[in-house]
């Protein structure tokens, strides 16, 4: 579970990442909010 949820937002990183309309802002949020999950995961 820890892992699929993971892979999913990473995922989703990557899609923004591969779209620069949606800016990095966006792009920044995710990679935050995946820390914070990940650590209270862990």
């Amino acid at each position: 579970m820890l892992l699929k949820t993971g892979f999913e937002i990473v995922e989703r990183i990557n899609a923004y990442t591969v779209l620069p309309k949606l800016g990095t802002e966006k792009r920044d949020v995710l990679v935050f909010q995946y820390r914070l999950d990940h650590h209270e995961e862990n």
